[in-house]
C-alpha cells in the first residue's frame, strides 16, 4: 500500500495512545546520508509558536542522538500492533552495533527531507526546530527526577519538531 500525503486538518490522532501504548520509532540521517532510528515511548503533539508540532524525547547515550542531533529533519513513525515485537528489538538494540532494522526486516524510505519506515501506516515528517536537555536544578517536581532517573547522570533530550508533511497508509 502506498503513503498518501494527508492535511493536518484531516488527521485524527491520539498522541497518549501512539506514543504510550503503540510507541513511536523516530528515525533521523546524519550528513553522510546514514540513518538510524530508535523506538520511542514519550512525546507529545500539539501547537507551539503558530506551528503544528510533535516533540520527541532520546536519552543522550542512544546512538540516534547523535543522528537527530546533526538532522536538520527526521521522521517519526507509527506502526500496526503487528510490528510490537520488531518494535520493541528497535528499542533495546543499538544501530551502533548491528543493522537492526534489516535484523527485523524494516525498510527505509526516503524523500527530500529525511527517512521513514515502508511498513509505518502514519508518518510525521519534521523540521527540527528546538533541541535542548533536561536540567535536573530545573525539576520543581523532585521526585520526577528520583522516580524516572533514579541517580542516572544524563537526563533526556528534546527536540521540537514542525510537522511539515503527514503520510498515512
Amino acid at each position: 500500500m502506498e503513503f498518501k500525503e494527508i492535511e493536518l486538518k484531516d488527521l485524527y490522532f491520539e498522541a497518549n495512545k501512539s506514543f504510550n501504548n503503540g510507541w513511536g520509532v523516530l528515525a533521523a540521517t546524519n550528513k553522510e546520508g546514514k540513518t538510524n532510528c530508535l523506538t520511542i515511548s514519550w512525546g507529545t503533539y500539539g501547537e507551539l509558536w503558530n506551528k503544528p508540532i510533535l516533540i520527541a524525547f532520546v536519552r543522550p547515550e542512544r546512538y540516534t542522538h547523535q543522528f537527530i542531533g546533526d538532522s536538520e529533519y527526521f521522521s517519526i513513525n507509527f506502526f500496526d500492533d503487528k510490528y510490537k515485537k520488531d518494535l520493541s528489538y528497535l528499542g533495546t538494540h543499538s544501530g551502533k552495533d548491528e543493522d537492526k532494522v534489516a535484523h527485523v526486516g524494516f525498510h527505509y524510505l526516503k524523500n527530500k527531507y529525511t527517512s521513514f519506515f515502508e511498513e509505518a501506516n502514519l508518518v510525521f515528517i519534521l523540521k527540527k526546530l528546538y533541541e535542548d536537555d533536561f536540567k535536573r536544578e530545573n525539576f520543581i517536581d523532585k521526585s520526577i527526577v528520583s522516580d524516572i532517573y533514579r541517580g542516572e547522570n544524563k537526563l533526556h533530550s528534546f527536540y521540537i519538531g514542525e510537522v511539515i508533511k503527514v503520510l498515512k497508509k
